[in-house]
């Protein structure tokens, strides 16, 4: 027997022992969206957005280019809404882009260097040494030089030359530098600082600060305050959440409030073409624009990442985001219903007779009725006069639980509204001094109340008013916000496992009723946040993220085979590849003799 009719017996029962491995699946590259499902659960993509943006700049022709990191590509966007692929990025996750004229090229900073990026090849410039993660770029157009900060406190602001030499520290002891904008014209540099809520200017003649903004955004996190120069050199600054949230304008020594945000954090970049700034909004993975003198923010890619999510019984999948509800598509989100109310809705539910509800937040809590052909009307307005909040449907007792906030009293009311005849509702209980509140009902009609200021669940029986305190450690967010904050995670139930779902940023989890415990459901593995949670007829679960609206569909997991048949099905592949190994012995020895 040749060298190579060795080697080939060798792999062939190499292969043998492979198909019949006893130990499971070969591991292989995914990329699900989630890792670490609990045991039965198969989970599905409805619908992915095919590009969420990173960071931008504008660049050749004047076009918008913006990095995908999730899918590794640059792409590029012209005034007319077109999107083309710009070149591959491979493994490389860009945290900001800028745009070198004089080079005519693209220069990005990942976690360890700085790259060239063209339509043709994308290469090493100067790898540096700084100890923390560079994230923020503006070039000086005069020469392609840049500046350049990093996202973590304590850190400092570099000068760097066209090619990624370090000239100089420009500023240092800086609290979380989220963006840098160069106003070439006066000789500032702006910044704002994620960690204070701050936003900056420095001057790059006399190295002297002055401080323009404070109590933006979320202080004490690394959540992006946006800033921006327009062709007048006007500026801008935008946060979607936290403090005085909102687009505004630069003037005269005060910042006024232009528009609200939309869709999450963001850097602004000029678009001069469109005339607005462009968002890369990071919780809505979708690109939004800031039309300063439309006053206007408006949604450029579809948006997913949404409050409230529902499946009608015939597998229609609705969502709502402000005032408007869309239906997924294989071709992706459409309009489906229109409220025309400008209030937000902010949930949605369907009943045992497949009939659509929408809460939409007002000082009066309204439900509109939204029907199959798209139309709505008014179902239950102007008879609370109280936030309407939250909104659950009962199955067991036909009737929609509505959480609305007394906002003047500072407290969570709880009614019950039967669908029947809603306009015989009742107050179930109330929560004083309290407005942190969410709700999830069971299939049996007990209520489910969380209460963020004590980070308790209480049960409220199926038929009784009294309250049953679950447990006073329902949700743990440290490590992604201080102490100061207090969050309502979205919710939903799962009548499988008895339990219910948390949306933390990075993760699911679920508090299991039967066994008072909370433990992991699935890790994030493409997308962030998991903003909506539904129970459909069949106790699927539908969930939506910043990329992605996900089905989990549970199916029995397998038996692990009793313990003799594990070693009987080891034992039989083992036998045979040591056969194999005895038969080439014997054979090459034959040979030799």
């Amino acid at each position: 027997m040749s060298k190579r009719t060795n080697l080939s017996f060798f792999f062939l029962i190499f292969f043998i022992f492979l198909a019949l491995n006893p130990f499971g699946k070969i591991a292989t590259c995914s990329l699900d969206p989630f890792t670490n499902v609990r045991p039965g659960w198969d989970v599905i993509t409805i619908y992915e957005i095919p590009h969420p943006p990173g960071a931008s700049c504008v660049g050749q022709d004047g076009d918008l280019f913006y990095a995908d990191n999730l899918n590794h590509v640059i792409m590029r966007m012209d005034e007319f809404g077109t999107h083309t692929e710009y070149i591959s990025t491979g493994s490389l996750n860009f945290n900001d882009i800028e745009y070198q004229p004089n080079s005519n090229r693209i220069i990005g900073v990942t976690d360890y260097g700085f790259y060239t990026i063209t339509s043709i090849e994308i290469q090493l410039l100067n790898n540096y040494s700084y100890a923390s993660t560079l994230s923020a770029l503006s070039v000086d157009p005069t020469d392609d030089s840049f500046y350049c900060g990093s996202l973590f406190d304590g850190t400092a602001i570099f000068h760097y030359d066209a090619n990624g030499n370090n000239l100089t520290t420009v500023l240092s002891d800086v609290q979380g530098c989220s963006q840098l904008i160069l106003n070439n014209n006066q000789s500032i540099l702006y910044y704002s600082e994620s960690y204070l809520g701050y936003v900056s200017s420095l001057n790059l003649s006399s190295l002297e600060t002055t401080l323009l903004r404070t109590d933006v955004g979320l202080p004490g996190t690394q959540e992006v305050i946006g800033i921006g120069v327009d062709d007048n050199d006007i500026l801008y600054c935008m946060t979607a959440d936290g403090n005085n949230r909102g687009f505004y304008q630069y003037d005269s020594g005060t910042f006024d409030l232009l528009m609200a945000s939309k869709a999450g954090m963001s850097r602004l970049t000029w678009f001069s073409k469109l005339h607005m700034f462009i968002a890369g909004a990071s919780a809505g993975a979708c690109l939004v624009g800031y039309d300063p003198d439309e006053n206007q923010a408006q949604l450029l890619t579809a948006m997913v990442n949404t409050y409230s999510i529902a499946e009608a019984h015939d597998g229609k999948i609705l969502y709502a985001y402000e005032d408007e509800i869309f239906q997924i598509n294989e071709s992706g989100p459409s309009q489906f219903a229109d409220t025309t109310t400008n209030l937000t809705v902010s949930g949605l539910v369907i009943d045992k007779n497949d009939d659509i509800y929408g809460l939409l937040s007002n000082d009066s809590a309204c439900i509109y009725k939204i029907n199959h052909d798209g139309s709505t009307n008014e179902w239950f307005t102007n008879i609370i006069f109280e936030y309407g909040k939250s909104l659950q449907y009962d199955v067991k007792n036909d009737q929609l639980i509505l959480l609305a906030d007394d906002l003047i009293q500072n407290q969570t009311n709880i009614y019950q509204i039967p669908i029947e005849n809603p306009t015989t509702f009742t107050k179930l209980t109330t929560f004083e001094n309290s407005t942190k509140t969410g709700c999830v009902v069971d299939n049996s009609g007990n209520i489910y109340l969380y209460e963020a200021s004590n980070n308790s669940l209480y049960k409220i029986p199926d038929g009784s008013i009294d309250r049953e305190i679950i447990t006073t450690n329902f949700v743990n967010f440290t490590g992604i916000y201080t102490e100061d904050y207090e969050i309502v995670p979205p919710m939903g139930y799962s009548t499988i496992e008895n339990g219910i779902l948390i949306g933390r940023n990075d993760d699911l989890q679920i508090w299991l009723l039967d066994d008072a415990v909370r433990v992991p459901f699935a890790i994030n593995v493409r997308g962030i946040d998991n903003s909506a949670i539904f129970q459909n007829t069949n106790n699927d679960l539908i969930i939506t993220q910043s990329t992605a609206v996900l089905k989990c569909i549970y199916q029995e997991p397998p038996q692990h085979p009793p313990i003799g048949k594990i070693i009987l099905f080891t034992a039989i592949p083992l036998g045979i590849l040591g056969i194999a190994i005895v038969v080439v012995i014997l054979r090459r020895k034959n040979k030799l003799n």
